[in-house]
């Protein structure tokens, strides 16, 4: 395609003999400028591109967005990072770019392969390709661009073995290949990389040892291996040549038996991470020599003995995480006195015996305290009560005593406290003062005696669970009066008696009430009727009478209610049938009389409706056999088996159809290829969590009919949503249009919302990841919600954003803004929509710890999210640096 005016031969003569240099640069950036275009004619998307892209505007090359000329006049830097293009560089004409320095095409929905021809861009210096979807090998040409310093591929879906030719670039510092799918080469291939300063190999599929030209690598200051598989020792020789490092991560390898005493060496670590690598020996005297460590994390190994009294030593010391070991020894007190920068301590899940010295309450800046599955005894030291910015304190299975919350008064900072499955507990409860606390969770214990009066006086208090104790007696009479929070309510399976109190859902806040398995006696409160915000009700098997047609009104958001085994008196009112949400209804074994309301047809969803055992007359409505049946043949037929013209998705293990039955409404199927990815063991768990799912109603989650499994595929029948998947509308045209920050923030808290009632409400509890291969807790949905919710934020996926807080990312980037990592797509929030942006933001990076037992609960996240009272932050909003929300005082 030709740019050049139609003139006549004498000009173009003309304007050849004014300058040779001129001629040149204009054929240059011709060429430069067609091979753009062309480009960007291939991409599927790239909307930041126009409209200064374009051949009518050739003259103005040097502002094209992103592109950045040199001194001759010819592209020197393409700068599309965060440009929402999506497409593949088959089409990039490397070649029409002899004087490129910089390529950044970070953060897109690029995919394909990295064309080889990358390696002819010789004077190349910068090249970042990572968080797209890119796959393939890494191709062995990129070991040409002799002068590139900084290479990123980080985040993609890159596969092979990684190319030995990558140590040819000698004048490297950064190279980060991590989140990918990279195999272990011939290391012994590899040459010194003199100038590397950083280098990311962590979340590959590296299965070797320790990668030997590493340790000639003598100016490293951060090394990430972790999520591999890679074997030990680390060598000696690393130790001594890597004195550099500040930050080094080897977490999730099988680098033990031992930890090497050598690793004293590296004295100027700041991060040291070795959790999940099997070792099973002593922590070595040495570590003490590493002064400097802010962050030390040892977790989820077999490592024995005590814990060495030089580590008083590690006075910088932020964050230490000894979970999941075997250590056992008394905890010295000498460590509290010097250990006052302290913000996490993690001790949970091991042998540590003795007292808690009550030194600890010298950790002004403690947040988490986790000792819980240990053999602490004695009583817990009251000075703890001084640890004013405590926020998560955990002291479950231990043997000590909870005396301490007598005495601990109003305490601003504790949101949230657990002492499940505790053994030697003293009537803690009989003084509990703490008036500020949002959840109260002692379920699985075998806590004893009633409860106290001043229980009524937790004036915030939104959760309260005591299921599965030994609990007698009556609930204190005042318990609701004060409680004008009060949404969740579990009291099931201990052996409490007599009335409910009769202001227990005086603020009709009331979501969750569990109170089965007891003696409770009498009719239930009046205001229950008035609760609009039901969703679950169990009072079944207990002794409750009086008239049901009184006790409940319309719940448009119930879904569950069981009432079986109990006294109750009266008809079935009407008013059921408006219980829309209504999914399973248990009222047998009472003494119901009269008819079957006709009214019990328009409930649509229902899929269970259980009223045995009664002393109801007349006839089954002909209304009832109106409710929702459907067959799996049905479905076959209407979609012509399965025919690709019903398809409205695929994945990469399953397809969805759309699915329109006459009487029943439009369906999705999704069909799953068993086959491909799960086995024959995990099959039958697999199809029990399913069954559970069925079960689950709730307004942020799609509605799960049913399911069957038929040659080889799971079909999975969901409530059809016309709009589709959140990913389709965010990051198309209706994320600018239809997504404010008002939706966002709805978003993330419906999503909030919807994990926490499956892990908190759900028995058993649901962990959405169904995951077929690994093992996991709901500690994994935690970390999953701040990617999505981070993703909802951003408009973008989260990408390198996502091991900020276990690496240096924001400790190297200080002045990296939010207002800059947020969706550029929108203006900017203000005021109170400004604060609670911000606010979602850092809920979102505080489930980011990479031990899942330090994670929040996702009760805990909902609950902050949804939070009513929040004082403004008194930063302004555009100096706000994701360094310092990290650690924002409200």
């Amino acid at each position: 395609m030709s740019i050049i005016p139609c003139t006549s031969v004498l000009v173009i003569q003309f304007f050849f003999l004014i300058s040779l240099l001129s001629f040149k640069v204009t054929s240059s950036s011709r060429t430069e400028e067609e091979s753009l275009i062309q480009w960007k004619n291939r991409l599927s998307s790239s909307p930041p591109l126009d409209p200064s892209w374009a051949l009518n505007n050739t003259k103005n090359l040097c502002r094209w967005t992103g592109i950045v000329c040199g001194t001759t006049g010819t592209v020197s830097e393409i700068n599309l990072s965060q440009a929402s293009l999506e497409g593949t560089l088959a089409q990039f004409d490397f070649n029409s770019f002899p004087n490129l320095t910089r390529f950044n095409l970070r953060i897109n929905n690029l995919s394909g392969s990295i064309p080889s021809a990358v390696g002819t861009l010789s004077k190349l210096t910068f090249l970042d390709l990572s968080s797209n979807f890119f796959d393939g090998n890494i191709p062995w040409k990129i070991g040409q661009l002799k002068e590139l310093q900084y290479l990123s591929f980080y985040n993609n879906s890159l596969i092979g073995t990684i190319p030995y030719q990558i140590t040819n670039l000698q004048k490297t510092w950064y190279l980060d290949l991590g989140w990918n799918y990279l195999e272990a080469p011939d290391w012994s291939k590899f040459s010194t990389m003199p100038l590397l300063s950083h280098l990311n190999f962590s979340y590959n599929e590296l299965a070797s040892e320790f990668p030997g030209f590493i340790s000639d690598c003598q100016n490293l200051t951060r090394l990430d291996l972790s999520r591999n598989h890679l074997t030990g020792p680390v060598p000696e020789m690393a130790f001594r040549n890597l004195g550099k490092l500040e930050f080094l991560i080897l977490t999730d390898n099988m680098f033990g038996s031992n930890i090497s005493s050598s690793i004293g060496q590296l004295r100027n670590l700041h991060k040291l991470g070795l959790s999940a690598n099997g070792f099973n020996s002593s922590i070595p005297g040495e570590l003490r020599l590493c002064s400097n460590l802010t962050f030390l994390a040892l977790a989820g190994n077999l490592l024995v003995g005590s814990l060495p009294l030089s580590w008083a030593n590690l006075h910088k010391i932020e964050e230490l995480g000894l979970s999941n070991n075997l250590l056992s020894s008394q905890i010295s007190p000498h460590f509290f006195t010097n250990w006052t920068e302290l913000v996490s301590l993690q001790l949970q899940n091991n042998q540590f015996f003795g007292k808690i010295p009550y030194e600890i309450s010298l950790l002004k800046k403690l947040n988490i305290l986790f000792l819980y599955d240990n053999k602490l005894n004695d009583s817990i030291p009251s000075e703890i009560r001084n640890l004013g910015e405590l926020t998560s304190l955990d002291l479950s299975k231990t043997s000590s005593q909870v005396q301490f919350l007598q005495q601990w008064g109003s305490s601003p900072s504790l949101l949230s406290y657990n002492s499940s499955t505790t053994t030697l507990v003293e009537r803690f409860l009989l003084r509990l003062v703490m008036r500020s606390l949002v959840i109260l969770d002692l379920n699985t214990n075998n806590l004893e005696g009633e409860l106290p009066e001043t229980m009524s006086l937790l004036n915030n208090l939104e959760i309260l669970s005591l299921f599965t104790n030994n609990f007698s007696g009556m609930i204190p009479r005042d318990l609701g009066k004060n409680n004008l929070n009060l949404k969740s309510v579990s009291f099931s399976t201990n052996s409490f008696s007599g009335q409910l109190p009769p202001r227990l859902c005086n603020s009709f806040t009331l979501e969750l009430l569990t109170i089965q398995n007891n003696n409770f006696t009498g009719p239930l409160p009046d205001c229950l009727r008035n609760c609009s915000n039901l969703v679950r009700v169990r009072l079944e098997r207990n002794h409750f009478s009086g008239d049901i047609s009184k006790a409940f009104g319309v719940h448009p958001n119930l879904n569950f209610i069981s009432l079986s085994g109990n006294q109750f008196l009266g008809e079935l009112s009407p008013e059921w049938g408006e219980c829309q949400s209504l999914t399973k209804s248990q009222k047998d074994g009472n003494i119901i009389s009269g008819k079957i309301p006709s009214d019990l047809g328009k409930l649509s969803q229902l899929q269970v409706l259980n009223l045995d055992s009664n002393e109801l007359i007349g006839e089954i409505p002909m209304e009832l056999m109106n409710l929702r049946m459907f067959t799996f043949a049905q479905i076959v037929k209407v979609t012509e088996n399965f025919n690709e013209k019903y398809c409205i998705g695929k994945g990469v293990f399953a397809s969805v159809y759309k699915a329109v039955l006459p009487q029943d409404g439009i369906l999705s199927v999704k069909r799953l290829c068993m086959s491909n990815y799960i086995s024959t063991t995990n099959r039958l768990s697999f199809e029990n969590e399913i069954k559970i799912l069925t079960e689950v109603q709730h307004r942020n989650i799609i509605k799960l009919f049913g399911f069957c499994c038929k040659k080889g595929f799971m079909y999975l029948v969901y409530k059809y949503i016309k709009r589709g998947s959140l990913g389709k509308v965010l990051y198309g045209e209706e994320g600018e249009t239809e997504l404010g920050w008002a939706v966002r923030i709805k978003i993330v808290q419906g999503l909030a919302h919807a994990l926490a009632y499956l892990h908190h409400d759900c028995s058993p509890p649901i962990v959405h990841q169904l995951a077929l291969t690994i093992q996991v807790t709901n500690k994994c949905d935690v970390y999953s919600f701040r990617v999505v919710a981070l993703e909802v934020m951003m408009g973008r996926h989260p990408g390198e954003l996502l091991d900020s807080l276990t690496s240096s990312v924001l400790s190297d980037n200080p002045g990296l803004l939010l207002k800059d990592m947020l969706d550029q797509r929108l203006a900017m929030p203000a005021g109170q929509l400004a604060d609670e942006v911000v606010f979602g933001i850092k809920v979102g990076l505080a489930c980011a710890q990479a031990a899942p037992k330090s994670r929040p609960t996702m009760v805990f996240v909902a609950k902050e999210l949804s939070a009513q009272l929040r004082i403004p932050y008194s930063e302004p909003f555009h100096t706000i640096t994701l360094e310092n929300l990290t650690s924002l005082q409200k």
